[in-house]
């Protein structure tokens, strides 16, 4: 298995492993789907096509979660006033690929833990899409549901009014 999911599943309680299993079978679901399996390189293809189960699922989640990052945009620490941790991910949120964007997002909480950040300060990862998604905030929620210290939270799909409340809370300011 993939050592980011790896990782995370070693820390996961029987009902969270389900929710984290689902989100990797619809991402790897989502690629068949839309015919991205059909379109691989060569060395994709052997990946995914490997003659070892295990290994072909290492690599057709390899494979997702690199389409996913394609839609993350940008991502960056966002300084904070009360002295919590706040990240940004700016994301293309491709409603074909959601679960391929949630796969990206988790690699990237992934290497927050390993950082050791975690371990004094709990993390808000705001996502910040730049169009609407419906299923966005579903699975954001599932996502959050995985970690203890690692808060995914939808914010705002750009409207002014929105995005004013939106840089409040990034920057720990009241709301006035």
């Amino acid at each position: 298995m993939d050592a980011f999911i790896s990782q995370l599943c070693s820390r996961l309680d029987d009902e969270k492993k389900q929710t984290l299993d689902s989100l990797v079978n619809a991402a790897v679901s989502e690629l068949e789907v839309n015919g991205i399996f059909e379109k691989l390189s060569e060395e994709w293809l052997e990946r995914v096509n490997a003659d070892d189960p295990e290994r072909a699922m290492e690599g057709r989640i390899a494979a997702a979660r690199a389409a996913g990052s394609q839609l993350v945009l940008n991502e960056t620490q966002l300084p904070r006033t009360d002295g919590s941790v706040a990240r940004l991910a700016e994301v293309h949120p491709d409603p074909r690929y959601t679960s391929c964007l949630m796969l990206a997002l988790q690699r990237s909480a992934e290497l927050l833990l390993a950082s050791g950040i975690t371990k004094y300060r709990a993390i808000t990862f705001f996502v910040y899409p730049d169009c609407k998604n419906d299923a966005l905030q579903s699975a954001l929620e599932a996502l959050s549901s995985l970690y203890e210290r690692i808060d995914f939270e939808l914010a705002g799909a750009g409207k002014p009014a929105k995005r004013r409340g939106f840089l409040a809370r990034l920057f720990g300011k009241r709301q006035g």
